[in-house]
């Protein structure tokens, strides 16, 4: 840690690294690595927020949006910010905790069964609710025609398989 640390903040290290080690986006990195270090829940937290608001950004712009919804933007990565970043954190010390640390492949594989059977579909559905409620300031539930009962939304229901079959690739990169 002491020798990351002291790359950062001293430039390259013995001045023959080569072009890369002194690049911005190489000391970027750097300091990165180090801030997760250091303070790991903030950094995830910001970065889960950052995350959010740039894939969001682009999800608008690959849907034809003219100009992006700020409102939408913001409320997304507020949710990256206070829910996905420390979320993340937690569970990934509660799985550590689980298999005592261990990292060969059988662990790992482990990990992301325990992860995809438990934590994917509750952070798929909550998000879900997230969205219909806070960010489109819509009804989750609507009732049905005439029957006096309240049904979930079909088009939540389509979200949510997508989601969930699409939420076992993001574990694994």
């Amino acid at each position: 840690m002491a020798a990351a640390g002291g790359a950062v903040r001293g430039g390259v290290k013995g001045g023959g690294g080569g072009k890369a080690e002194g690049s911005l986006a190489y000391r970027a990195w750097r300091q990165y690595l180090l801030q997760l270090q250091q303070h790991p829940l903030r950094t995830k937290m910001i970065t889960a927020g950052c995350l959010a608001g740039v894939s969001d950004s682009v999800a608008q712009k690959l849907s034809g949006y003219q100009n992006i919804e700020k409102r939408r933007l913001f409320l997304k990565m507020l949710f990256g910010f206070a829910y996905g970043g420390p979320f993340g954190h937690f569970w990934h010390k509660i799985l550590d905790y689980i298999f005592k640390g261990k990292k060969d492949t059988k662990t790992i594989a482990k990990k992301v069964l325990l992860e995809q059977l438990t934590s994917s579909p509750w952070n798929n559905i909550l998000f879900l609710f997230y969205y219909g409620y806070v960010v489109e300031s819509k009804e989750a539930f609507e009732g049905g025609e005439g029957q006096g009962e309240e049904t979930i939304s079909f088009r939540a229901i389509e979200r949510l398989d997508g989601m969930y079959f699409a939420s076992g690739f993001d574990t694994c990169l």
